[in-house]
């Protein structure tokens, strides 16, 4: 790595990153990879950039954590002068590197690069090797409202699920969807069923009243919107939707149908 070098830095001089990529880190792999120190020592020195007469881990958190688990005062780390976006860029592309990420913290890792590290998505393909595809769709989902967020990050919903609900412009509808997808895990093609009645309706709203405006048209009643009954398949109006409570098998043959 050009304009760096290796030292043995005290851990006492050494700030957390400031940025952390991860959402939580776990302690036991921590305790893991403290045992493999102790006992083989640290085989990859950990990245640090000088800030204002201190030390920032730009890379290398896990094995820092590690080192004052043994109680260790120092440990060796590769010194670099880097900007605030290259560090950016630095840690997302390790990051994604990484296996068991969340929807969420790889999403964030793209959106990262590009709005932090002033990348183009053209070049984060080139920098992580991702499809454009993949890349555009973590980054659209990065911006999909926090509870469709959580609700992919927590596994309640998959992706696909997200993208087809989100294209609801009814807020109220379409939190209420949600709701019903998480309670009851549906698949992409009972939200892609959904969404295609709510499209169908609201086409239907806009062709009702073409001509003179009389009564009804200046006092319209509130637009019925119907789903697709999970188990029968009939039309049903979304305020006489009810939740179901099946078990692991059940719910397999329901959405299967």
């Amino acid at each position: 790595m050009k304009n760096s070098k290796i030292e043995t830095i005290p851990l006492k001089n050494i700030d957390l990153p400031g940025e952390a990529q991860r959402d939580s880190i776990d302690p036991s792999k921590i305790i893991e990879l403290a045992e493999s120190i102790r006992e083989k020592g640290l085989i990859h020195p950990i990245l640090l950039r000088p800030v204002n007469g201190r030390f920032e881990i730009v890379a290398g958190h896990r094995r820092f954590l590690a080192h004052q688990f043994l109680n260790l005062e120092v440990i060796a780390s590769m010194v670099k002068e880097m900007d605030d976006g290259d560090v950016v860029i630095y840690r997302a592309i390790e990051n994604l590197q990484r296996e068991n990420l969340s929807p969420l913290e790889e999403a964030r890792s793209y959106n990262l690069m590009r709005e932090k590290g002033g990348m183009s998505v053209e070049d984060i393909c080139q920098a992580t090797g991702k499809a454009l595809s993949t890349v555009k769709r973590w980054l659209r989902f990065y911006r999909m409202p926090p509870e469709f967020r959580e609700a992919v990050d927590k596994g309640g919903i998959c992706l696909g699920v997200a993208e087809s609900l989100i294209e609801v412009d009814d807020t109220f509808l379409r939190s209420e969807w949600l709701r019903m997808a998480v309670e009851n895990g549906i698949t992409k093609a009972v939200a892609d069923t959904w969404v295609s009645d709510y499209q169908k309706s609201k086409a239907g709203k806009r062709t009702e009243g073409i001509g003179d405006l009389g009564e009804s048209e200046l006092n319209p009643e509130p637009k019925k919107v119907y789903v697709t009954c999970m188990v029968c398949s009939d039309p049903i109006e979304i305020s006489q939707a009810k939740q179901i409570i099946l078990c692991k098998e059940c719910r397999k043959k329901v959405v299967s149908h």
